[in-house]
């Protein structure tokens, strides 16, 4: 069951093309707490999730995995991945050892 939703864009010649990323209601299964996500990318959907010892770690990691597979995108390198505007960032935060590679608004998360 989806908890969240957010769309990202990636800037083409012609209209953008949406890249969203889904994120699950977390679940208990085998002494721990799970929270899959998705990122629709262009070419395929990447499923993954966050794993925890309860509900709240397992999202806190999974929202840290989508922002790292954002930043190591093709298209964050190439700067053509946004939000609301290029350049801003994507509204998830990076784990500490990388947040220096952040930009926009994520500096402040």
């Amino acid at each position: 069951m989806i908890a969240a939703k957010r769309i990202l864009f990636i800037k083409t010649a012609g209209a953008p093309i949406p890249v969203p990323i889904h994120i699950d209601v977390p679940f208990y299964e085998r002494n721990a707490w799970t929270c899959d996500f998705s990122i629709g990318w262009p070419e395929g959907v990447f499923h993954h999730h966050g794993m925890g010892v309860d509900s709240v770690q397992a999202i806190r990691l999974a929202l840290q995995m989508i922002a790292i597979h954002l930043y190591a995108s093709p298209y964050h390198k190439a700067g053509t991945l946004y939000f609301d505007e290029p350049g801003r960032g994507y509204g998830f935060t990076l784990p500490y050892g990388g947040r220096d590679q952040a930009i926009g608004d994520d500096k402040t998360l």
